[in-house]
């Protein structure tokens, strides 16, 4: 079903739905980082309590196909989030 709608866009759509995913990687790359390092600090903090992490999946061994980013990027929730995070960036990257 998504091959029928990825072929029957135009050129300009495609173009922007190229775009949005590769923006939509990167952020998913920015989070990923962010909370490996949140991950890492709680896990310093509390080592008592944080089994052997050989036994867990990190997110950094996580595999997302672009058809996840795909599925993502369509969920309005994830939408809203994205704006949420886009407006926080935007007021922290705005000159003095």
């Amino acid at each position: 079903m998504i091959e029928k709608q990825l072929f029957s866009i135009t050129n300009e759509q495609a173009k922007q739905l190229t775009t949005e995913i590769r923006e939509v990687k990167q952020l998913l790359g920015e989070i990923s980082e962010k909370l490996s390092r949140i991950e890492t600090g709680v896990q310093r903090v509390f080592t008592s309590d944080f089994p052997n992490n050989s036994k867990f999946e990190t997110l950094s061994n996580l595999s997302i196909t672009e058809e996840d980013i795909i599925a993502m990027a369509n969920d309005p929730e994830i939408q809203a989030e994205l704006a949420a995070i886009n407006r926080e960036f935007a007021v922290a990257e705005m000159p003095i």
